[in-house]
């Protein structure tokens, strides 16, 4: 299976309720895990939208998998994609020092990329997280 593939997946079950049946994401995510350095940023946002949609406690491991991954590559994110994962990150595991210190990295660098209100929409993911 491909990642988009499998991110689509993911995002239909969570929409249609049947990932709270019990053990898949423990299946999916599992899933998810060993293809993650395949994924494009897309494939990321919708997994990571997915896992967050669904409520559920299963793969603890699959969002900070993702996010390492996007730390990672940080460059290949569009302005609107890093501030999509900013966000499921501020939800999903805002501990992830890794990924938020390579997003502050590379949003800086990158500052001339941003429209104005990208910027500003990425202060306030960051300041609707405190």
């Amino acid at each position: 299976m491909q990642p988009q593939e499998l991110t689509n997946v993911l995002c239909a079950c969570s929409l249609e309720g049947c990932s709270t049946m019990p053990g898949f994401y423990a299946r999916a995510g599992s899933a998810a895990i060993k293809l993650a350095n395949s994924m494009r940023p897309t494939d990321v946002i919708v997994a990571l939208k997915a896992y967050s949609g669904s409520k559920t406690k299963e793969c603890p491991d699959l969002a900070p998998r993702l996010l390492s991954v996007a730390a990672n590559r940080m460059q290949m994110y569009k302005p609107k994609e890093l501030i999509a994962t900013v966000r499921l990150a501020l939800t999903l595991a805002p501990d992830h020092g890794t990924f938020f210190q390579a997003c502050a990295a590379s949003s800086v660098s990158r500052l001339k990329e941003f429209q104005d209100s990208e910027l500003s929409e990425m202060v306030g993911a960051f300041t609707r997280s405190e």
